[in-house]
């Protein structure tokens, strides 16, 4: 398993938290990299931090990563989710000041990735949680 991040501050502690763990590393990468060739990709409360136009070259490079059958799953904020909204927009202002934010309708979401080739099952989990409760299991 490996994880991304541009942040090498991030990825440096993430990788001592993992040195006990061999099958866990972490790397200083863009998400808009070349991938490996992967049986899944886990995107969780990340796609809201991308900009709107790089999300085609995201997924488009995901799902050419993506052996047959891997699968992408995606726990995103809905904008339709209007408290949790507000309430995650609060966390990330506390947590990435300089971040501009984007959420997303989850309609367009699943439109955007089913004209990659992506079949996207949507899931929310009920959870008595302030954040993003959506999920989105995409096969490729």
């Amino acid at each position: 398993m490996i994880g991304w991040d541009t942040n090498l501050k991030r990825i440096n502690l993430a990788n001592k938290s993992a040195s006990k763990s061999p099958n866990l590393k972490f790397e200083a990468k863009n998400a808009l990299s070349r991938m490996p060739k992967v049986d899944a990709v886990i995107l969780s409360d990340f796609i809201h931090h991308v900009p709107k136009k790089f999300h085609q070259k995201l997924f488009t490079n995901i799902y050419s990563s993506l052996k047959k059958g891997g699968v992408m799953v995606i726990k995103e904020i809905n904008t339709q989710d209007l408290v949790r909204a507000k309430i995650s927009r609060i966390f990330d202002f506390a947590f990435y000041p300089k971040d501009k934010i984007f959420f997303l309708n989850a309609q367009h979401l699943t439109s955007d990735l089913e004209k990659i080739g992506f079949k996207v099952k949507r899931q929310k989990v009920k959870k008595l949680f302030p954040g993003s409760t959506n999920l989105f299991i995409c096969t490729k």
